[in-house]
């Protein structure tokens, strides 16, 4: 009987698992995208001149340099530790070989970044993945309770016009609470600072900022705690802005990590398929479209 084969991914590149840090504030949006003043555009510009040379876009295997983030946060919001997966070409797949390496591309990407936007980003640390790795999927954190929070998903009309199938608002809050905080940016004493802590293994699309006008708002006598537990029963993606609720601004929000367990880096199980390792027409077709649940 004739065995399967196993997919191995594609053997040209190789992938590494990245963490960085940064201020939203310096940046226009975190993924990729139209304007190219983003938290990844910066990044991809620093890693590309780092290895094709002072004109990237000239080299022959520039393409195969790719990233993409674990989770994308609004314009605005700030990072301790985003992860993000980037893939290049194997004749550069060096990056980790060694600690002094590492800590060599590390430097040098650092230097390049702050060099064009000080105190904005820092790369923190990178680890080689197998390519059955998934940055999303392979998180640390398990399923232990769901919550629809429809009522706090951004999900406009046209979203749903263009969908093939319905998106689901079903996420799993693992942690929820407050505690005394500090100022982080500038010192001061003149406000009384609470951290409140959310921690799941996916939020739906402006999720926190939502959950956190409904705590203000609470605090100041301007929204019910009923209407709360109303929300949270009847999770429609309209009953936000029908409550003429408004979102919390992004500047007081900080990502503070994303996960993993270490030995998923070499033995990932299960084994998922990366959306890059499409056929290239495929790719160029959603280049600029998010990936599907089934992609990673």
């Amino acid at each position: 009987m004739a065995a399967t084969p196993v997919w191995l991914g594609n053997p040209a590149v190789r992938r590494y698992l990245m963490f960085i840090s940064y201020d939203g504030s310096r940046f226009s949006e975190m993924a990729t995208g139209g304007k190219g003043f983003g938290v990844v555009d910066m990044l991809r510009q620093a890693i590309a001149d780092s290895l094709f040379g002072a004109r990237p876009y000239m080299h022959p295997l520039r393409n195969a340099l790719r990233i993409s983030p674990s989770s994308r946060t609004d314009a605005g919001v700030h990072a301790l530790r985003n992860a993000l997966i980037c893939q290049v070409p194997t004749e550069y797949a060096t990056l980790d070989s060694s600690i002094e390496n590492k800590l060599k591309h590390i430097s040098k990407w650092n230097s390049a970044i702050e060099e064009f936007s000080p105190g904005g980003m820092k790369v923190l640390d990178l680890n080689r993945v197998a390519a059955g790795f998934c940055i999303r999927r392979h998180v640390a954190y398990r399923l232990l309770s769901e919550h629809v929070m429809g009522s706090f998903f951004k999900h406009t009309a046209r979203d749903k016009r263009k969908e093939t199938y319905s998106r689901s608002a079903r996420r799993n809050i693992l942690v929820c609470q407050i505690s005394r905080g500090e100022p982080i940016s500038i010192p001061n004493d003149i406000y009384d600072y609470y951290n409140i802590t959310i921690v799941a293994r996916s939020f739906v699309r402006e999720q926190i900022r939502r959950m956190m006008s409904c705590i203000v708002f609470h605090g100041y006598d301007r929204l019910p705690l009923e209407t709360i537990r109303w929300l949270l029963k009847n999770p429609i993606s309209t009953n936000f802005y029908d409550l003429r609720i408004r979102i919390a601004p992004p500047q007081g929000l900080f990502l503070t990590d994303v996960v993993y367990p270490p030995e998923m880096f070499t033995n990932p199980f299960p084994c998922y398929r990366h959306a890059w390792d499409r056929p290239q027409e495929v790719l160029e077709e959603k280049e600029d479209e998010l990936l599907l649940d089934d992609d990673c």
